[in-house]
């Protein structure tokens, strides 16, 4: 390296490497000295020390070859000089070497200095450079400067790791005490032994000690520990022992005033300690008094459900069931071991299922309020409908946690709603039936009176009264079509003794004509006396009803088979009646009618029928106590029965 100065001649002076010495013959002290100079240069070299000497007078410095190493620069060049020094160490580093220099040239004082390079390979370095007086002349000015150059870059790098590890570590230490300070949770340090040797304000306020209790040992998790628990800490001291820390755990301590406080606590071995730890505890009352609240609102809420009428549910966020009533067991059969997990789609009628699913789906997206109506499936097969209700349960966060619903059974309150409707469209047609028959009926009777007069005419020829009498039989039906229409509006509630066969025959007089125009045979078989007390006219409509059903179905010709006998009646008590049968050979009715062939407006006739008979006549036996059954087959025919039982119709048929 050139020498720095401030002097021109220190600055700008050239350097000259001293020559080689001529080659001589050397003597055994010479080897030896040679010897240790080759030992102190390997020294040197694995010490990455190299020396350099400065010889005023002659301008000359010298290198040793660590110090070529060191810089990264040929040995077989002289040292670099100038510009190259000032690259080589960088503007800062040679700032202060300069200086050095000069010092020491002018004072005689010694320096050290630990520089910044960039070695001629580009890599960044650190150098320890030293130097000082070797030789003064006689009026002591220095002649000769000797010094070393070190590299010290792996020094300076673990000097900077230890810097940055001491950093992070004061930055912890730091962290820490301000979490030990803050008292958000119990800090403390206990040993294996049961002490406690330290802990914070938060730790004393949980165990409900004070320091000066702390101070004289008398805080111990041993003795603050309840007998249940030495199981559970022995367990986990041993945890805490294998691996450096143990997996919190809950456990209770026994305060200073003797309550108990739930705790949540862990710990972990102190580094270089087995017997010494550092632990942490949370206090859980706020948690379990939460829990225990969250409990008790629970078992309220169940005991509530297992004690309502309706089907009561709970689901998920997702709508998979948690939790049903014991009503719902009950209806569906189903445990709740079944269906956990899933959704009560299953259960509900397959016509309805499609509309409620989305309907469902729908709501649980939108967290909207559920309502829908569907018919759900019993554990006997049958269906029922029912008005479902859900609400969701929504967090502190406002996220959907659960649902809650129920179901209500409104299957009998929709038969009455349809049951109202029926009533209402039979009322609306029985007032427009009796306001046509009373229209017929005026003038009905006025050509009945003109009959009646034209046949008392003696002289008329013998055709022409058949043809009047023909009429007038005519015209006595029609009269009894609309005394039926009107009855059917306003029907009697005068019953009196009756003879079923004589009621039949009345009935049957009507159809005879008809039924020998169109060939159908009429068979009648009356077992019995038949004598009961009803009202006549309705049942003779019933019978009236029954033979009308049984000629439109066998209109192209067949029988009718009309019976009457004393039998027990098809309820438990067997009770005693009577049984009228109307059977027909037509070709039965349909299986989508048969279920509901009494129902209001439902008929077999199309367009000529309006469905209200049947309905009428399972009214009025219903009325005298009796019971209306059929039987049908497709191809061969189909037969009313009915029965009518003797005792107790009286209380029910006397007016009020």
């Amino acid at each position: 390296m050139s020498v720095p100065g401030t002097s021109n001649s220190v600055r700008e002076a050239g350097f000259v490497v001293g020559s080689p010495l001529s080659v001589v013959p050397l003597s055994t002290a010479e080897v030896s000295l040679r010897e240790r100079e080759r030992e102190l240069e390997e020294a040197h070299r694995i010490a990455r020390l190299g020396t350099w000497k400065w010889v005023k007078a002659t301008n000359v410095l010298t290198w040793s070859p660590e110090v070529y190493r060191i810089y990264g620069c040929d040995p077989t060049l002289p040292p670099p000089r100038g510009d190259a020094t000032r690259k080589l160490t960088g503007e800062k580093s040679w700032e202060a070497i300069t200086t050095a220099l000069q010092r020491a040239f002018d004072y005689g004082e010694p320096y050290e200095l630990d520089l910044s390079i960039t070695n001629t390979s580009g890599e960044p370095r650190w150098v320890q450079a030293r130097g000082e007086v070797a030789e003064r002349d006689a009026n002591g000015a220095v002649t000769v400067l000797r010094g070393t150059v070190q590299d010290i870059t792996e020094r300076k790098q673990n000097e900077a790791r230890l810097e940055q590890l001491t950093d992070r570590l004061l930055e912890t230490e730091s962290r820490f005490q301000r979490l030990y300070e803050a008292n958000l949770m119990g800090i403390c340090y206990p040993d294996r032994f049961g002490a406690f040797s330290d802990g914070n304000d938060e730790f004393l306020r949980v165990v409900g000690y004070t320091r000066a209790d702390l101070k004289a040992g008398l805080v111990r998790w041993d003795t603050m520990t309840p007998p249940e628990y030495a199981e559970l800490d022995a367990r986990h001291i041993g945890e805490a022992a294998e691996r450096g820390s143990c997996t919190p755990y809950e456990k209770e301590y026994i305060r200073k005033d003797g309550s108990r406080v739930p705790i949540m606590c862990g710990y972990a071995l102190l580094e270089g300690s087995e017997d010494e730890y550092i632990g942490f505890i949370s206090d859980l009352s706020a948690q379990k008094e939460a829990e225990h609240a969250m409990a008790e609102r629970e078992r309220r809420f169940r005991e509530l459900a297992e004690s309502l009428p309706e089907l009561v549910w709970e689901s998920d966020a997702s709508g998979a069931v948690t939790y049903f009533n014991h009503n719902f067991r009950l209806f569906s059969g189903f445990e709740l071991a079944d269906i956990r997990g899933r959704e009560i789609r299953e259960l509900v009628h397959p016509e309805d299922e499609p509309r409620t699913s989305a309907h469902w789906m729908r709501c649980v997206q939108a967290g909207e309020p559920y309502e829908n109506e569907h018919r759900m499936r019993r554990k006997d097969g049958s269906y029922r409908a029912f008005l479902a209700r859900a609400v969701a349960v929504r967090n502190d966060a406002g996220e959907i946690v659960r649902w809650l619903g129920t179901a209500t059974d409104i299957h009998d309150q929709k038969l009455a709603e349809e049951a109202l409707r029926r009533t209402e469209k039979l009322a609306a047609a029985g007032r427009l039936a009796a306001s046509m028959a009373h229209e017929i009926n005026n003038p009905l009777e006025s050509v009945t009176n003109s009959l009646f007069l034209a046949l008392q005419d003696k002289t008329l020829p013998a055709d022409t009264r058949a043809y009047l009498e023909l009429a007038d039989r005519e015209l006595r039906r029609v009269a009894h079509v609309t005394t039926q229409t009107l009855q059917f509006h306003r029907q009697s509630r005068f019953a009196a003794v009756e003879d079923l066969g004589s009621l039949m025959d009345s009935a049957v007089a009507l159809f005879e004509v008809r039924a020998a125009t169109v060939g159908v045979i009429l068979e009648r078989d009356y077992r019995c006396a038949g004598r009961l007390y009803c009202c006549g006219d309705e049942v003779r409509q019933v019978f009236a009803n029954l033979l009308s059903n049984a000629l439109d179905a066998v209109r192209g010709g067949g029988k009718i088979r009309v019976r009457i006998a004393r039998v027990k009646g098809w309820d438990e008590a067997r009770t005693e009646g009577l049984r009228v049968s109307v059977g027909d050979t037509g070709q039965g009715i349909p299986v989508e009618i048969r279920e509901k062939i009494f129902e209001a407006f439902v008929t077999t006739k199309d367009a000529t029928g309006t469905g209200l008979g049947l309905w009428v006549s399972l009214g009025i036996i219903q009325k005298h106590g009796g019971r209306i059954a059929m039987r049908t087959r497709l191809g061969q025919g189909t037969v009313f029965s009915l029965f009518l039982p003797i005792d107790g119709l009286p209380a029910r048929l006397v007016p009020s």
